[in-house]
C-alpha cells in the first residue's frame, strides 16, 4: 500500500502516465484495508453489560514463558493469570497453554477457580517441560468437547459447547494451527542491520521462504477441517485462536468464511497482535458467526509472551 501511494504521487508529480497503475492498485485493494487496520469512528457501541452477553479472551500464552534481558528463560505464569482475572472474561481460550512439574494444571486451576469449567488438548509431551496444547476455561458449563487433532502436527484443535445462562448452547473453536518456522536467528537476520553485514543473503532469504512455504502448505488442510467443522452444525459459534496467518491468506479466509472479525467491527488502529517481525501481523482472532453482534474489541499491549490477548465482548441478535 505505502509503495504504490509513493509510486502513484512521484509519477504524478512527473506527469507520467503510468501513475495509473498503482492508482488502479491501490484503488482494488482498498476494501482490503480494513483487515489490517481499522479508522477510528463508525457505528456507536450499544450499551453493556446485559444479561447474555459474552466477553472472551484468546490468548497465545507462550508456555507461561518470558525472557530476561540475559535470554534466562522464568515463569510468567502468575502475572499472565492475574492479568485474566482482572479483566474477568467469560471464557478464556489458550494456546501454547503448558502444564509443568512446577507450575502443574491443578495450580493453574486453583488460581483460575472463578471459571471451574475447562478442557484441555495437549499435543506436546516433554519429559522435562510438562505437556502443552490449547485449552479453554469457562465459567458456562460445558455440555460436549472434542479434539481436532492435525495429521503429522504437533498444533491441533479444540472445541466445547457451552451452556449459556441455562438458555442457548455456544460452541467455542479454539484454534492452533501450524507454526510458520520462522526461528528467533531468521527474525535477527531480517534486522537491518544484521541483513546489510550478511554475506549470504540469497540462502538466508531462501531458507527462510522454504519454512514459510511449508506452513502455509500444512496450514491450508488444517483450516478446511476447522472449516468443516463449522459448518456440521448452524449453532452460534465463536471461533478463536494463534491461526499463524495473515487476514489475506487462504488459512483466513477458509475459516472465516460468512463470519464476522471482531476486529474489523469494533478495532482500533493498527492491527497487530504477533510481537515480532516489526510488530506487523495480525494473526491472533476471534471470528463470531452472524447470530453475534460485537461489543467491543481490544488488544492490550501486556509485555508478556510474544502474541497479544485479543479480547472481545459480543451480544447474541435476538431472533
Amino acid at each position: 500500500y505505502l509503495a504504490n501511494l509513493f509510486l502513484m504521487l512521484y509519477w504524478a508529480i512527473r506527469w507520467k502516465a503510468v501513475f495509473f497503475l498503482p492508482a488502479l492498485l491501490l484503488l482494488i485493494g482498498m476494501p482490503k484495508i480494513k483487515t489490517f487496520y481499522h479508522f477510528p469512528g463508525g457505528k456507536a457501541t450499544p450499551e453493556y453489560p446485559v444479561r447474555g452477553d459474552i466477553k472472551i479472551m484468546s490468548y497465545n500464552v507462550e508456555g507461561f514463558l518470558q525472557y530476561d534481558a540475559e535470554k534466562k528463560r522464568t515463569t510468567s505464569a502468575r502475572q499472565i493469570i492475574d492479568f485474566i482475572r482482572e479483566n474477568d472474561p467469560d471464557i478464556i481460550c489458550f494456546q501454547e497453554f503448558q502444564s509443568t512439574p512446577d507450575i502443574p494444571e491443578e495450580k493453574i486451576n486453583g488460581w483460575l477457580e472463578a471459571w471451574p469449567y475447562r478442557t484441555h488438548y495437549y499435543t506436546i509431551t516433554h519429559q522435562q517441560r510438562g505437556v502443552w496444547g490449547p485449552a479453554i476455561y469457562s465459567k458456562f458449563p460445558i455440555l460436549a468437547e472434542a479434539i481436532v487433532p492435525f495429521e503429522e502436527s504437533r498444533n491441533g484443535a479444540l472445541w466445547a459447547d457451552v451452556s449459556v445462562s441455562g438458555r442457548d448452547t455456544l460452541r467455542i473453536i479454539c484454534n492452533h494451527l501450524e507454526t510458520t518456522y520462522v526461528r528467533e536467528n531468521n527474525i535477527l537476520f531480517l534486522q537491518p542491520e544484521n541483513f546489510a553485514a550478511d554475506p549470504d543473503k540469497t540462502a538466508q532469504l531462501r531458507n527462510i521462504a522454504g519454512k514459510l512455504r511449508k506452513g502455509f502448505y500444512k496450514r491450508a488442510p488444517q483450516a478446511e477441517t476447522i472449516a468443516r467443522l463449522i459448518a456440521e452444525r448452524d449453532v452460534p459459534t465463536l471461533v478463536c485462536g494463534d491461526f499463524n496467518d495473515p487476514p489475506m491468506s487462504y488459512t483466513y479466509q477458509t475459516i472465516r468464511n460468512k463470519f464476522n472479525d471482531t476486529f474489523e467491527d469494533k478495532g482500533s488502529g493498527y492491527g497487530y497482535t504477533y510481537k515480532r517481525l516489526y510488530r506487523l501481523m495480525r494473526i491472533d482472532y476471534i471470528l463470531a458467526s452472524p447470530h453475534f453482534e460485537t461489543l467491543s474489541y481490544e488488544t492490550p499491549d501486556v509485555e508478556w509472551s510474544d502474541h497479544r490477548p485479543v479480547i472481545a465482548t459480543l451480544r447474541k441478535i435476538t431472533d
